[in-house]
């Protein structure tokens, strides 16, 4: 009898080094009595680095627990405790779940804490918060039924030896973790029995319980491939790691009805290098798939309207160089027009001797129609927008070395006001304030 516990004891232990999730036991004190073989990875420890070290030094590398330390939780209400928090030591959000350990008196000595890598879940998108909020329901009434049970067994546990209550004890922890985890998970030995199954896996392949209770495989998968798309790739795959018992394997599979499982699988290998069977986990990821199908839709649809844009911009900058070469050639027109249908004229009327304030606003004009000839009003409208009619005018008799009394006489306005747009102009300049002269300033414009 001794020896068939042991032996059931070592095939547990083998599924729980098998599992992707981290499990550990931790005494009162906080240390580390049990962990799997994913908890030794996850934290990148030897087995023996780890058994009777402080919890929260191994995982958290501090002095004292977490503030929100679950299992400091379970050992004060005796009850099942989860949290979520993001590990530095391993760059990972990380979510625990303890559930309480009790002696033949009902007195907690201890907890198991299961450790999910919930990182990919909080990228995820809000979808699945629902799935998530379902699945914590599902671990408090799981945890609730075991703790029930739990209470159920005390009297057949005091009476067991302690073989025997540890081996019920780690079938507890098995089964917390299964029934907790999203994945559908199926256990068949090396016989082809199925010795274990969630209900997550019962779920997702809609399989009637008559045909679980068979435990028969090969019946399970013959009922499984008439929903799949590729049953015989489906098939072949599983055959081969059947027949190849060291390999693992990671696929995804599609149904017919649209949804997509990630599957999983690796064998059941004790201490020694016995195989025991094989574990296979699925996940439903339909979801995700949609949403990447949907990002890369959303992608071809963006590249496709970058280029339209693209091919738009050329044509614009052609028109728009095109229009500017047209304007410039209308500019050339009309320079050329008053070089040669104005300016010859008032030379004319320059030589008739007109009275002096005659040939005053003769060299005026002239000195304006040369202006509009040159760069200079040009320039100083548009770069400077903000010029009245007026400023510019003033401007240009500034420029041409005409003083204050000189422009008063030529305008007709007082000494204040030409003061007053040389002020202006200056200020537009942005030489207000500054020694620089306002004649240099303006000739510099042209330049």
């Amino acid at each position: 009898m001794k020896r068939e516990m042991k032996k059931s004891i070592t095939d547990w232990e083998s599924i729980l080094n098998s599992v992707s999730d981290p499990v550990s036991i931790h005494d009162k004190t906080y240390k580390l009595i049990w962990v799997n073989q994913a908890f030794t990875k996850l934290f990148s420890k030897k087995h023996n680095e780890l058994i009777g070290k402080k919890c929260f030094e191994i995982i958290h590398d501090k002095n004292e627990p977490w503030p929100v330390c679950p299992h400091s939780m379970t050992l004060k209400t005796g009850k099942a405790c989860t949290e979520e928090f993001f590990e530095l030591n391993v760059g990972r959000y990380l979510q625990v779940s303890t559930s309480p350990i009790s002696d033949e008196k009902a007195k907690i000595i201890g907890s198991v804490h299961i450790l999910k890598d919930i990182t990919d879940s909080k990228k995820a998108d809000k979808a699945l918060q629902k799935t998530h909020d379902e699945m914590e329901k599902r671990v408090k009434e799981r945890t609730a039924e075991l703790e029930a049970a739990s209470e159920l067994l005390k009297e057949e546990i005091i009476e067991r030896q302690t073989i025997e209550k540890e081996l019920l004890f780690r079938n507890a922890i098995l089964q917390g973790q299964s029934e907790t985890s999203i994945d559908g998970i199926l256990v068949v030995n090396s016989e082809g029995k199925v010795i274990s199954c969630n209900n997550r896996m019962r779920q997702m392949w809609n399989v009637p319980q008559e045909l679980w209770n068979t435990g028969n495989d090969e019946a399970l998968l013959n009922y499984a491939i008439t929903q799949l798309k590729n049953p015989d790739e489906f098939l072949n795959k599983v055959k081969h790691l059947y027949a190849h018992r060291e390999k693992k394997s990671r696929d995804e599979i599609e149904l017919k009805d649209g949804k997509c499982f990630d599957r999983y699988s690796s064998p059941l290998v004790d201490s020694r290098g016995k195989y025991h069977g094989r574990v296979w986990y699925f996940r439903d990821i339909t979801e995700r798939k949609k949403t990447e199908n949907s990002l890369l839709e959303t992608e071809k649809k963006l590249k496709a309207h970058t280029t339209e844009l693209s091919e738009s911009n050329a044509a614009l900058k052609v028109l728009l160089k095109q229009r500017e070469q047209d304007r410039k050639d209308f500019e050339d027109n009309i320079l050329s027009n008053l070089k040669k249908l104005v300016l010859p004229y008032l030379v004319k009327l320059k030589r008739n001797k007109p009275l002096s304030i005659d040939l005053t606003y003769l060299n005026i004009i002239e000195s304006n129609l040369n202006d509009v000839v040159s760069p200079f009003s040009a320039r100083l409208s548009h770069q400077h927008l903000e010029f009245s009619p007026r400023e510019i005018m003033i401007a240009g008799l500034i420029k041409d070395g005409k003083r204050d009394k000189d422009i008063v006489e030529i305008l007709n306005i007082s000494l204040d006001t030409v003061k007053t747009h040389r002020k202006n102009i200056r200020k537009k300049l942005g030489i207000c304030g500054k020694k620089i002269n306002l004649k240099t300033k303006l000739v510099s414009i042209i330049k």
